[in-house]
């Protein structure tokens, strides 16, 4: 959404890489590969409660800010060029892990950093 329709161009790239590396010819190739993998609600461990640790490769980006904003959590606020995570607010969805450029952004357990 941030990007708009220029994005395309990239998707495509992307997905022409992919399927070259990985060996196939045709994007249909892949459909249905990735079925054996998903499992069911149930079978999640809900017991791990996580939450999002910024490193000092921040750079105040602000991309994680915005997508924790869209998401309805509003958890991240850039103070200073750096991320910071308000624990209270932030669920654990990992958002903003894939979407920080700078792979800043890591999902600890809600305990080591209280």
């Amino acid at each position: 959404m941030w990007s708009g329709h220029q994005i395309i161009h990239k998707l495509t790239e992307g997905l022409e890489d992919y399927i070259e590396k990985k060996g196939f010819e045709t994007p249909a190739d892949i459909i249905g590969k990735a079925l054996p993998n998903i499992g069911v609600f149930p079978d999640l461990d809900l017991s791990i409660d996580l939450v999002a640790s910024i490193t000092d490769r921040c750079n105040g980006c602000a991309i994680c800010e915005k997508a924790c904003t869209s998401g309805g959590y509003q958890a991240i606020e850039i103070i200073d060029n750096f991320a910071h995570i308000d624990l209270i607010k932030c669920d654990g969805c990992g958002l903003c892990v894939g979407v920080c450029p700078t792979n800043a952004v890591h999902m600890v357990q809600r305990a080591d950093v209280l």
